[in-house]
């Protein structure tokens, strides 16, 4: 075994005592000129969003070495869309939203080098295919016992006595929002985590500068649960809210977004105190457009295409 996969997944903590179970991962090998493959069979047509998120650690060499996860319709790779990556990363959690490539018959890796120089090549373990519109795992292998769910051209199922006293756990984070006063709005978070037998407890904190407050108790998670936080639009201001998760080992991870809460901009032309009242007038419409198409904000809000068609279908309604 080269030096890139000697303690591979395991816990800079982990001592003497530390306990050791087996683990499995796929390797792509490496030297000069190689093209190796990994592939199955996938059925995701059913689907309209998707991630696929495995584990992984690679050092690739210089020029065109590469390797890279694949879509295609072939297992022949005559023709096939990928993604690419290059230089050396230390183990890691991968996502890539690869909506763009549902359909596509096969799902893969693969490695390449050319004649120069070489690196260690890669590794990958669990591996797993989710569905965020139909909130399932439509594939998963954490190379367990499943090479069998593989063609391995080049590829090699290795193994590791590995240490579980560090857990690998991800937040799929959450994009800050600016949200109208009133409304109705969730922040929508996923955990994952490497070793579910680890999984504990998930909390939520909303901040403001002068005070926390415990908004969401310490709750039981699984694997890929998807948590959804409903947002307290009452105040206009801006507020914190941070997810804290952990495992039985006690490690922490967060994530913070940032929730800005302004006045209801609608209540600019369809206010009572407006020109028209809860109707919208001709010159109210022509300001709406005004405003979109020079991005101008309207009481501290830009307006969307969606928001100007509302206005739009006020105006006709009339």
């Amino acid at each position: 075994m080269i030096c890139l996969f000697i303690g591979l997944f395991l816990s800079p903590a982990a001592g003497n005592n530390a306990s050791d179970e087996l683990n499995h991962y796929y390797y792509s090998g490496t030297g000069n000129n190689i093209f190796n493959i990994m592939y199955t069979e996938i059925d995701w047509q059913d689907c309209t969003s998707a991630t696929i998120i495995f584990t992984r650690k690679y050092n690739i060499g210089p020029g065109d070495d590469a390797y890279m996860v694949f879509f295609n319709d072939t297992s022949m790779l005559n023709s096939i869309e990928a993604l690419h990556y290059t230089g050396t990363q230390e183990e890691k959690i991968q996502y890539e939203m690869v909506n763009n490539f549902i359909g596509y018959k096969y799902m893969g890796y693969y490695y390449r080098t050319d004649d120069i120089e070489y690196g260690d090549g890669f590794c990958v373990d669990n591996i797993q295919l989710y569905s965020s519109d139909l909130e399932k795992i439509l594939f998963y292998d954490n190379g367990e016992n499943t090479a069998d769910k593989w063609i391995l051209d080049g590829f090699t199922l290795e193994s590791e006595n590995v240490s579980y006293n560090r857990t690998l756990m991800e937040i799929t984070p959450h994009s800050d929002m600016t949200i109208e006063k009133g409304a109705n709005r969730t922040i929508t978070w996923i955990i994952s985590i490497t070793d579910p037998d680890m999984a504990n407890k998930y909390w939520v904190y909303k901040n403001d500068t002068m005070n926390s407050t415990l908004y969401v108790s310490p709750t039981d998670y699984q694997s890929f649960e998807i948590i959804q936080v409903t947002v307290d639009t009452t105040i206009q201001g801006t507020w914190n809210y941070t997810i804290f998760v952990n495992d039985t080992s006690s490690n922490i991870i967060s994530d913070q977004v940032n929730i800005t809460i302004i006045d209801n901009w609608r209540d600019e032309w369809i206010g009572e105190d407006t020109q028209g009242g809860s109707a919208v007038t001709t010159g109210e419409l022509q300001n709406a457009i005004y405003h979109w198409l020079e991005d101008l904000p309207v009481r501290d809000y830009i307006l969307s295409t969606m928001d100007l068609q509302d206005v739009i279908s006020l105006w006709l309604s009339e």
